[in-house]
């Protein structure tokens, strides 16, 4: 078990002895225990501990008088140690002992069922098929790629994919055009049109027909390329195959790729004549219904080529992109004639908003939301527009987009800022500052994204539909980050949220990055997020500027961007 997973469980399972789980924590709970089989065990352990526990015979000692510990002690003698459950205090355990027993005997019928049986073959890089949502109205499939660069690609399907899109795993067919997917596991593969791919899981993949180029370092987890009849199993490498009816070809650029028979999950296993393995520089037929072995063929170098025409035609599309301005959905310079947000006479200021900002709090007080000078980093290309605004208190103020971020839609979007707070006194005990998308029809207020800097905890976090994590790139007193994120939204597939913040001199890819400082879990969620929040809980003065909403990552860190 994950150690993040294990520390949510034990704070959920705490909560859940203490009498005090919300409707939300009990609906995750519900998740870890039917989707996770480590989760059901610590669950079951943690359960008989505490009743063991709360039934112990020197428990009394401790908490009774000597007397009542006496009488208790002569009443256990006689008896097994068990849970009561006709008090009050132990009455709502009752469901928990019953589910707990419920669940070790189904354990032992279902082994007794199997005992005689023999076991089929797993094979550890396929992933475990998950019901959809539709299918049983609580999980949630995971994802396991990312579509990271598209070039003039045609797709069979009829809903498009388009870059930034997480990839579940199915079959993909691309008709013509170039795509680069990155695997959670590490591995990038690029695909070359037609070409057609079951997408297995974070580590795997099948090659139906076509041709994909493979790119993979010592930091990725090993990854298995399948054919109708083979497995390639790379070495850190870089690799090209071509699939055809009657062949494959393997040309091998950087490191070593063995390649075996599909049925043999490890390789390592095979007898000698099952395997062959291709070096740096080397290049290989083979019949699909032919030797193992197969025969030499020249290296082909213009498979690898591949990947930088696309990374070379991509990163133009996004200049052109840049230049256009029609992927960003709203921007907010803070350009404010006013001294203060929300402004006396409802200026409004800003590309992309319905509507001025507005006093978002409960409070009577209005919040102090300073206008001031704007803030600035090393990389940025161009100058900005207007200021930035500054809060030194407790509240909020929001503002409505004119185009909501749709939960219920296929698409993704990306949100950048700059964030910065001055030192502040070690008697400070709040300095935080949180950027929120809501919908304004729903009242929960833990329906949400909200990303939240803390210079009092010197961390970063992200929530997530009533869910969050913690970054563990701290944030630091008088330095200008930026934070960028993506959202995943999907009509019947999950959504996702993801966060990347920047430190002062760190370069920004002109592309998105493959790796996020925070990523939250796949959820479904039919929100449209069409208003944007800044709150604050702070005493020192926090700045926020160059507040961006896109349809690329281009539209909303392109400013920032090095090139490639």
């Amino acid at each position: 078990m994950k150690p993040g997973l294990r520390s949510e469980l034990e704070r959920l399972l705490a909560t859940l002895v203490d009498d005090e789980l919300s409707v939300e924590e009990h609906a995750r709970l519900e998740e870890l225990l039917r989707t996770d089989a480590e989760c059901r065990r610590f669950y079951l352990a943690y359960v008989d501990m505490h009743l063991r526990l709360t039934r112990h015979p020197g428990l009394p000692k401790l908490l009774d008088g000597p007397a009542v510990a006496k009488q208790n002690a002569a009443a256990t003698a006689t008896q097994p140690v068990l849970p009561a459950l006709g008090g009050s205090g132990n009455r709502r355990w009752a469901p928990v002992v019953l589910t707990a027993a419920m669940t070790l005997a189904a354990t032992f019928v279902v082994q007794l069922t199997l005992r005689n049986r023999q076991p089929a073959p797993i094979d550890p890089t396929v992933e475990p098929v998950v019901q959809t949502a539709a299918a049983t109205n609580s999980v949630v499939p995971s994802y396991v790629a990312t579509l990271t660069k598209d070039v003039d690609c045609v797709w069979a399907d009829a809903a498009a994919l388009r870059t930034g899109m997480r990839l579940l795993p199915g079959r993909i067919r691309l008709r013509s055009g170039t795509a680069e997917l990155q695997f959670d596991g590490g591995a990038q593969l690029v695909l070359t049109g037609p070409t057609e791919l079951d997408v297995r899981g974070v580590t795997s993949a099948e090659v139906v027909a076509g041709n994909v180029l493979f790119r993979s370092d010592d930091s990725a987890e090993p990854f298995h390329l399948l054919t109708s009849h083979s497995r390639f199993v790379d070495f850190g490498t870089e690799y090209a195959v071509a699939i055809s009816a009657s062949n494959e070809e393997l040309h091998v650029f950087d490191g070593e790729v063995r390649r075996g028979p599909k049925a043999i999950v490890n390789l390592g296993s095979a007898s000698v004549d099952e395997v062959v393995s291709v070096s740096a520089g080397e290049a290989r037929r083979f019949e699909t219904s032919g030797s193992c072995g197969g025969w030499s063929v020249p290296l082909d170098s213009g498979r690898q080529k591949v990947r930088a025409d696309l990374a070379s035609h991509f990163a133009r599309r996004c200049d052109d992109l840049k230049l256009l301005g029609n992927e960003l959905l709203a921007y907010e310079p803070f350009a404010c004639s006013s001294a203060s947000l929300p402004c006396p006479k409802g200026g409004a200021g800003g590309k992309g908003f319905a509507t001025p900002w507005t006093k978002a709090c409960k409070s009577e007080k209005v919040p102090e939301f300073r206008v001031v000078e704007s803030l600035w980093r090393p990389q940025m290309q161009s100058n900005t527009q207007g200021g930035g605004v500054s809060a030194g208190c407790r509240g909020a103020i929001s503002r409505r987009l004119a185009r909501p971020i749709r939960m219920d839609d296929d698409a993704v979007y990306y949100f950048s800022y700059l964030v910065r707070s001055e030192r502040r006194s070690a008697d400070d005990e709040c300095c935080d500052v949180q950027i929120v998308l809501r919908d304004h029809a729903v009242s929960d207020p833990q329906r949400k994204l909200a990303v939240t800097a803390s210079w009092a905890k010197s961390k970063t976090s992200l929530c997530w539909e009533g869910g969050g994590n913690c970054a563990s790139i701290p944030v630091e007193p008088g330095k200008t980050y930026l934070v960028a994120g993506k959202i995943v939204a999907g009509r019947s597939a999950p959504d996702q949220a993801f966060v990347r913040l920047f430190t002062p001199r760190q370069p920004v890819p002109a592309t998105e990055p493959s790796n996020w400082s925070l990523q939250s879990r796949p959820v479904l969620s039919d929100l449209k997020f069409d208003t944007v929040q800044i709150s604050a809980n702070t005493s020192t003065p926090v700045q926020v500027d160059e507040l961006r909403l896109g349809t690329s990552w281009t539209a909303v860190a392109g400013v920032y961007a090095v090139p490639d």
